[in-house]
Order: C-alpha cells, then sequence, then structure tokens
C-alpha cells in the first residue's frame, strides 16, 4: 500500500462524514491507499458513520482508541496502518478530488519524508463580521514548495500531514503529552515532532498547491476561543522545556515575561491603529490582536514555574 489516510475522530460524525465521503471521491485509485478512521472513545454516531463508509468501500476500515488522547490515536493509527506514507488528516476537512494525486506528486518529485500542505476555511453557515481568515488558516510565505525550518518556527500543522511511516516508528510517534484531549483544546504534537526531525537533520516540506478545506465548527467562531486557544498553545509549549535546570529556565521565565509588557505595547499600538483606520476591523479583532498573545505567555510561565506539577 503507498497512502495510509489516517483520520482520528471525537464527537464529530456529521463532520467526519462530510470529510470520508470527499476520500472516498479522490481520483487516485483505490488500490493505492487505504483509509483509517480511528474512533477515539467517541459517545455520537461516529462509530456508526466510520462503519458504514467501512460497509461501502474495502479500502475503508475502523480502529478504536479508548484513551481521548489525539496523539495516542495517531499512533494507534500508525500501529495499523499498511501504507509506506501515512496522510494524517483532521476529521472537519474537506479534499478535493485530486488531493491524494497531488500527495503522489509530491513524493514522487521532492526528497521530503515529510510534508504539509495548506487550508481554506469554509463556514458551512456564514460567519461573523468580525472573524477574519488569517485568524483560522495556515499558511506559510512560500509559493512553491520548499524545505522549511522548525528553528524559524516554521511547522506544517497536523490537519494536512504526511510523513513515512517508517520514519514516524523510529521517531517514537506522535507525544501523548501534548495534543487534544476529547474536548480539552491542545496543540503541539506534530510542531514538536517536527523539531525533533529538525534536529537530526531530515527535512521537511511545505507545499502550498496541496489545499483542503477545513470546516470552521461554531466554537471557532466565538471570542473566547482565541484566548482558549492561545493559553492551550502556551501549555503545550511549557510541555518539553521542564526538564530544564532552574538556572536556564529562571532565564527563560524573565525573558517572557518581559516579552507580555514589550509585545503587548506592540500590538496593541498597531491594533488601535487599525481600529481607527480600517472600516473592517472591529472590537472583536481590536480585542483579539492586542491581548491573545498574553495568555500563551501567562499559562507558559505559570507552567514552567510549577514544573512536573502543571
Amino acid at each position: 500500500m503507498e497512502f495510509s489516510v489516517i483520520i482520528c475522530t471525537y464527537n464529530r460524525a456529521k463532520v467526519l462524514a462530510e470529510c470520508l465521503a470527499t476520500l472516498a471521491e479522490q481520483t487516485l485509485s483505490p488500490d493505492r491507499y487505504e483509509v483509517l478512521v480511528v474512533d477515539n472513545h467517541s459517545t455520537d454516531d461516529t462509530a456508526k458513520v466510520a462503519a458504514s463508509f467501512a460497509h461501502c468501500w474495502s479500502h475503508f476500515q475502523c480502529v478504536s482508541e479508548a484513551d481521548k488522547y489525539l496523539s495516542k490515536a495517531r499512533n494507534t493509527g500508525t500501529l495499523h496502518a499498511s501504507g509506506f506514507h501515512l496522510v494524517f488528516l483532521d476529521d472537519d476537512v474537506l479534499l478535493p478530488p485530486g488531493y491524494l494525486d497531488r500527495v503522489a506528486y509530491v513524493r514522487d518529485h521532492f526528497a521530503f519524508p515529510c510534508w504539509g500542505g495548506i487550508d481554506i476555511p469554509w463556514y458551512a453557515h456564514g460567519k461573523p463580521l468580525w472573524v477574519q481568515d488569517a485568524y483560522l488558516q495556515f499558511r506559510l510565505p512560500y509559493e512553491q514548495v520548499t524545505q522549511v525550518n522548525a528553528a524559524r518556527k516554521e511547522c506544517v500543522t497536523g490537519f494536512s500531514f504526511i510523513i513515512r511511516r517508517d520514519l514516524l516508528l523510529a521517531s517514537g510517534g506522535f507525544d501523548p503529552r501534548v495534543g487534544m484531549k476529547g474536548d480539552v483544546v491542545g496543540y503541539g504534537e506534530e510542531t514538536y515532532l517536527q523539531h525533533q526531525l529538525h534536529a537530526r537533520g531530515i527535512p521537511v516540506g511545505y507545499d502550498p498547491e496541496l489545499i483542503l478545506r477545513h470546516h470552521m465548527l461554531p466554537h471557532k467562531l466565538k471570542l473566547r476561543w482565541y484566548f482558549e486557544a492561545s493559553v492551550a498553545l502556551g501549555k503545550s509549549q511549557a510541555v518539553f522545556r521542564r526538564n530544564m535546570t532552574w538556572g536556564p529556565r529562571i532565564l527563560l521565565i524573565l525573558q517572557t515575561f518581559c516579552e507580555i509588557w514589550l509585545v503587548t505595547a506592540l500590538d496593541l499600538v498597531r491594533s488601535t491603529w487599525k481600529w481607527v483606520i480600517y472600516k473592517d476591523f472591529f472590537w472583536q479583532n481590536w480585542l483579539i490582536e492586542s491581548f491573545r498573545k498574553i495568555g500563551k505567555r501567562v499559562r507558559f510561565i505559570r507552567d514552567l514555574m510549577l514544573g512536573s506539577r502543571a
């Protein structure tokens, strides 16, 4: 098998069905890929939806993971996969028919053992006026397939993440200390993996033509989500710094504390200027762009101070 598409899901039966329907319509021959749905202990109709696709399509199958950590679900999918390359997708994405053809093209023409693409926000039921696509989509400033650098914070994201199976297994899989856990927001498992690959000199690629639509669920259209996500990001970033000795850790805490004041001051000036100048810049945008980064840094400092107890 060339590709194993792995979708880990938790209580998203409706959007999962929409995602799987686009996978069933891929122009890549079905004998070249399989689809594994990892049910992360859902309590809705997720299992029924996955089973219905497995019944209709021989290259679809279902597995389960009782622990609600997304990282563990991804590792479970990896163990059940038979493809040489693994294609990890979020359960709320919609693929164009040629998505897997593009994955195969990058594999055949570039030497990346790991790479990812971009998303276009999709609003099934419209969106508030203040919501900006830039808040919700991932895109790097490159117009062609490019090697990215994790040290410069250039990492592809997990909604469209391709990696060789043997490389992922050799790297120990995704770290279960970070990432989503049920309904609890979490990030960082694929980012940490890319930092590990970078440290070993293994290249990671970015393809701006590997495009999918990303369903923006209702909770992402609420103001509070942006601040909750920022706090979750700070928590994830702190996990891998807790093994620092206290000397470097204190210096990092002081540096981050100074960044809170400096970055917030600069963001406040910039966002206030936008609010005055632009008609389509609303008070919600002002709050997000002025203060969202505070939550990340405060949680980062808190968890560094608490160490292993956080």
